[in-house]
């Protein structure tokens, strides 16, 4: 289904994921298989997708689900030593 402009919030879509709307028909469950992220082709177009995936990192970082440590270098989820 797809959404049109209006139906959508003005400003509330990054441009960033401009190739997102790109996006070719794809399975995310393959037909006649289970479903695996492995062979998801929606997964894959966006895991390639370097705009979708910056979008996603900057989305948990802004949300503090991801923090950077500046003495070791290394990020990590938030809650991870609990």
């Amino acid at each position: 289904m797809r959404l049109k402009k209006s139906e959508m919030k003005k400003g509330r879509i990054s441009k960033k994921l401009d190739g997102v709307r790109k996006m070719p028909p794809s399975y995310h469950t393959i037909p006649g298989h289970e479903f695996s992220y492995e062979k998801s082709e929606v997964m894959n177009y966006l895991k390639n997708d370097d705009e979708a995936m910056n979008w996603f990192f900057r989305l948990m970082q802004t949300n503090e689900l991801i923090v950077y440590d500046p003495n070791t270098g290394r990020w990590q989820g938030n809650d991870y030593e609990l």
